[in-house]
């Protein structure tokens, strides 16, 4: 169990012994995987991606439940902000860098997978043809930017154009943001995790009443409970300033304190939080006593911030983090707001 398994020549298949759900988009995982062509900037191929994936996320509930068993690894991964090969080369790795002769890896990705880096378009795509492929090991959770008010102001938007010359991708990917499942469940012989991209809200106190919550109608539902709790999941951060709730600084959602943390843990069961949303130096943080964990995997963010990337592997022995640093240390981003540059986003 010492050697380690490299990636296959034949990079469509992703999984050496789980059988693609489709079989359509194989040609497409290996050229974005290959990061040699431009192939995939296909107006129509991307439609036709979102299509299917819109098909597949209608068979997901809003809560994952993700089983870990003794056999399985579960990676769980933070912010990728378009920071595509970081993505190829430290996080999606985990597959082929697994002991030889263990079972194949399971992937929990928490949103934030567009704007501020350079490749959104990418990875969307090559996440989007994974789970469509493999919709039993590859899971996707909704954040903050997967939101056209977000994203067509921190750099996504202004990426599809360039790429597509068009902004109808952009408003189709979009789409299916809104169906993405919002928060999951994962149950491991160690520990059972709840996890999401933000945090908690006042509101959100029963985890099985997310299950069949109308994620669709967030953002322009007149329910004032669904608002706060999808703002809660989407951009709620933890703080050590307060022990319960107070409105967040970044205008949207909540801070939650260590006895509201703990309060939710001990309610529903729970071990820890882990959530992502948030720049760490080390790729990872824990607060509140251990109870709320932060995961950020996005590492030099911008190309400026000099912070280390992390995932963490849930398996039956507990839970380890990887941490790396940037591929490209010097990697070209997206200005921050484009906003303030182009009267189009006005």
């Amino acid at each position: 169990m010492d050697s380690t398994h490299v990636p296959p020549s034949d990079q469509s298949r992703f999984y050496e012994h789980v059988e693609p759900a489709r079989g359509k988009y194989l040609e497409l995982i290996k050229q974005l995987m290959d990061q040699k062509t431009q192939d995939h900037l296909d107006e129509e191929l991307a439609r036709n991606l979102c299509d299917d994936m819109e098909s597949v996320l209608e068979t997901e509930e809003t809560l994952l439940d993700i089983k870990v068993t003794d056999d399985d690894t579960l990676v769980v991964v933070g912010d990728v902000h378009g920071q595509f090969s970081d993505l190829v080369a430290h996080i999606l790795s985990q597959q082929y860098d697994r002991p030889a002769g263990s079972p194949e890896r399971k992937f929990l990705f928490l949103g934030d997978f567009v704007d501020r880096g350079p490749n959104g378009v990418e990875v969307i795509m090559l996440l989007f043809a994974l789970k469509v492929e493999y919709p039993s090991m590859i899971f996707l959770t909704r954040g903050n930017h997967e939101d056209p008010q977000t994203s067509r102001i921190y750099g996504f938007l202004f990426e599809v154009k360039q790429k597509f010359d068009s902004i109808a991708a952009w408003a189709r990917f979009n789409e299916v943001f809104v169906c993405l499942p919002l928060a999951a469940l994962v149950v491991a012989p160690q520990q059972t995790i709840f996890a999401a991209h933000g945090g908690l809200s006042p509101q959100l106190t029963d985890l099985q009443s997310l299950r069949s919550l109308a994620r669709r109608d967030y953002g322009s539902s007149a329910d004032a409970n669904l608002e706060s709790i999808v703002d809660g999941l989407l951009w709620s951060d933890p703080t050590e300033e307060t022990d319960e709730f107070e409105h967040n600084d970044r205008g949207c959602g909540y801070v939650f304190g260590v006895d509201a943390t703990k309060a939710f843990c001990d309610d529903n069961k729970v071990d820890f939080i882990c959530r992502a949303h948030q720049l760490t130096s080390e790729g990872y943080c824990f607060t509140h006593d251990d109870k709320c964990l932060t995961v950020f995997s996005a590492p030099n963010y911008c190309g400026v911030n000099g912070n280390k990337g992390a995932i963490m592997l849930v398996d039956k022995d507990g839970y380890k983090f990887v941490q790396f640093d940037s591929v490209a240390k010097n990697a070209r981003t997206l200005p921050m707001n484009f906003g303030s540059m182009f009267g189009y986003f006005s």
